[in-house]
């Protein structure tokens, strides 16, 4: 990561102490990846699908580089990860669990959460699994179009060991235009376990 990486807009900054801040980017130096692209300069709803979601490791680099970033971001996993011990820290880091057999109401609790703050990140993995699948989940494209967000696109690239931040896409209500639009930004990332791609 070179130091210009480090340099994110004003209203996406979560304000962590220097130390954390230091331990993500050791971390995400020591992992060998960075992050590239730029965050939108003005405040505003985003809504940023993380993808190809094909290993744990997503995750686990992804979490480097927030606190690497110093990025105040609310992020979606599955709520089994929400267990004693390191719950009150996902929540901490910005963490929103859910129980994929009862997703009822996390869409409307996510556009309450953007109507309160001038700019906020929401990212998720559009997969809904790190298994192969075939087709994306569609939610985020309902909380974009509902919450009248922006949609950021986050391609995770294990050839360049790079999350790259892509051109920020405006939802048509077309839900199968619009993820065709979003995947193509996204067609020439190669995830970090290609066998579930």
């Amino acid at each position: 990561m070179t130091a210009s990486a480090f340099d994110i807009p004003k209203h996406f900054k979560a304000g962590r102490p220097a130390w954390v801040i230091g331990l993500g980017r050791w971390l995400a130096k020591r992992a060998g990846w960075s992050l590239t692209g730029a965050f939108p300069d003005k405040p505003g709803k985003y809504v940023v699908p993380v993808a190809p979601h094909t290993s744990n490791w997503d995750f686990v680099i992804g979490l480097y580089l927030v606190l690497a970033l110093d990025l105040k971001v609310n992020w979606l996993g599955k709520h089994t990860i929400f267990v004693p011990g390191v719950a009150k820290l996902w929540r901490a880091l910005g963490g929103i669990p859910v129980d994929r057999a009862h997703p009822s109401g996390v869409l409307t609790s996510l556009e309450q959460l953007m109507s309160t703050q001038a700019a906020t990140l929401i990212a998720i993995a559009p997969e809904g699994t790190r298994k192969k699948t075939t087709r994306w989940k569609t939610g985020f494209l309902r909380l974009a179009c509902n919450a009248n967000a922006t949609v950021i696109p986050i391609g995770i690239d294990s050839k360049s060991k790079q999350f790259k931040v892509l051109t920020a896409y405006s939802p048509t209500g077309e839900v199968e235009d619009d993820l065709k639009a979003i995947q193509a930004q996204m067609s020439h990332c190669q995830g970090i376990n290609p066998d579930n791609m």
